[in-house]
C-alpha cells in the first residue's frame, strides 16, 4: 500500500506539470502575436513620419522634405513644377551614408536640367522639425539627356551621418539650366 500512494501523489501531479507545459501551438501563436504587434508597431512609426512630412511640404513652396523613416516619396511644388523625390539603397559608408536619390515630374512632363541644393540632418524627436545645427548641404545638377526623361535617379552621398540617424532630406534652391 505504500508504492500506491506515492503513486497517487504523483499522478496528479505529474497531469498538473503536463498541463502547465508549453503548448506548441500556444508557443506559436505567441510569437505571431509578438511579430505582429512589432509590424503594427513599425507602421505607425512610419504613419507618424509621414503625416509630418505631408504637413512639411503642405504649405512650402521652393523646398521638397523628405524623410526616410516615413518610406515613402514626398511631392513638392517648385520652380520646375510638381516634382516627386524618393530615396532608396540608402546604406553606410565611411564617413557618412550614400542612396539614389529619385526626382521625378508629378505630371509625367519632361524634367528640364537644374541645378539647386541638396540638404540633410537629424530630426528633433520632440518635435519631428529638422534639428538646425546638425544640417549639411551640397550642391547637385541634372543634365537633360539627349531623349528626354521625366525622372532622374543620381547617386547621393550624406557625410556625417549615419542611416539610422539621417532624419530629413530637403531639396531646394532649384533653377533651370
Amino acid at each position: 500500500m505504500s508504492i500506491f500512494r506515492p503513486l497517487f501523489v504523483l499522478a496528479p501531479l505529474a497531469l498538473m506539470l503536463t498541463a502547465c507545459a508549453s503548448d506548441p501551438k500556444t508557443e506559436a501563436l505567441q510569437s505571431e502575436v509578438q511579430e505582429l504587434t512589432q509590424k503594427v508597431q513599425k507602421l505607425s512609426t512610419e504613419a507618424e513620419y509621414l503625416e509630418r512630412q505631408k504637413a512639411m511640404n503642405e504649405n512650402n513652396e521652393q523646398r521638397i522634405y523628405l524623410i526616410p523613416a516615413a518610406n515613402s516619396d514626398a511631392l513638392g511644388i517648385t520652380s520646375l513644377g510638381q516634382l516627386r523625390i524618393l530615396i532608396s539603397h540608402l546604406e553606410p559608408e565611411a564617413d557618412g551614408s550614400k542612396a539614389v536619390l529619385q526626382i521625378k515630374t508629378a505630371n509625367g512632363s519632361i524634367l528640364p536640367s537644374f541645378t539647386g541644393s541638396l540638404e540633410w540632418g537629424t530630426l528633433n524627436q520632440a518635435t519631428l522639425e529638422p534639428d538646425q545645427s546638425s544640417i549639411l548641404s551640397q550642391n547637385i545638377s541634372f543634365t537633360s539627356p539627349a531623349a528626354p526623361t521625366n525622372v532622374t535617379s543620381m547617386e547621393v552621398r550624406f557625410s556625417d551621418i549615419s542611416p539610422e540617424y539621417l532624419g530629413f532630406i530637403r531639396l531646394s534652391g532649384l533653377e533651370r539650366q
